[in-house]
């Protein structure tokens, strides 16, 4: 079963990923300061 973007949010803040301005719509943007990267996560509900 694939992961709900509620696990994958915790996960990634679990990670040190912090949510930051930025998603549009129904996305959230994350970014992690020590790494330099960030991701979005698509969060329909």
């Amino acid at each position: 079963m694939p992961m709900t973007s509620t696990e994958m949010i915790k996960l990634l803040k679990k990670n040190g990923f912090v949510q930051i301005a930025g998603g549009k719509g129904s996305h959230k943007k994350f970014y992690n300061q020590s790494t330099g990267k960030s991701t979005i996560v698509p969060d329909h509900k």
